[in-house]
């Protein structure tokens, strides 16, 4: 049945002027293709609309998803920002109680040292060096002992008055 309407519609442009008759069954299968093509048409619009849709919506999430992202960025930048102030500040408070009692040079020293331990690990080794070192400062070892460093003023005497005496003080015990 297409293969003869095929043969009709291939034939030389006087032919095609004829007019065809179809049959009822023709007729009806021609009906159909017309109204499936429509419906077809139809349904590709609904979805060319619904993928414009779909990609708008897309576009908007993937807009959202790359502001979350940068939001998410710079929260980690101003948290590390954050603990890294914190940490500082945990050593420098570490670092002024250690040079109190250590001094200042080895307070420093000692505060870098131990800042891995957590705040009462600290307070316990800080503890213990105070009790150590007012230990140590009221020990004998570090108390002075002995005579005083000091002497008493001398009187400035001249050579010749010094000569003068020492000679009456050797020719008086002869």
């Amino acid at each position: 049945m297409i293969k003869a309407l095929m043969k009709k519609i291939s034939k030389p442009a006087q032919a095609t002027t004829e007019e065809v008759e179809m049959t009822e069954q023709e007729k009806a299968t021609f009906a159909a293709a017309e109204t499936k093509a429509a419906e077809l048409t139809v349904a590709l619009e609904a979805a060319a609309t619904t993928l414009a849709e779909k990609e708008a919506a897309f576009a908007a999430l993937t807009e959202k998803y790359n502001a979350a992202e940068a939001a998410l960025a710079q929260s980690a930048e101003a948290q590390a920002t954050l603990v890294a102030n914190a940490k500082a500040a945990v050593l420098t408070a570490r670092t002024e109680k250690l040079s109190a009692i250590m001094g200042d040079v080895k307070g420093p020293q000692t505060a870098v040292s131990l800042e891995s331990l957590d705040d009462e690990a600290f307070a316990t080794v800080l503890s213990s060096y105070a009790a150590n070192f007012e230990a140590e400062s009221k020990s004998g070892m570090f108390s002075e002992k002995g005579v005083a460093a000091e002497a008493a003023p001398v009187e400035e005497v001249d050579a010749v008055t010094r000569l003068a005496a020492n000679l009456a003080a050797q020719f008086k015990s002869k």
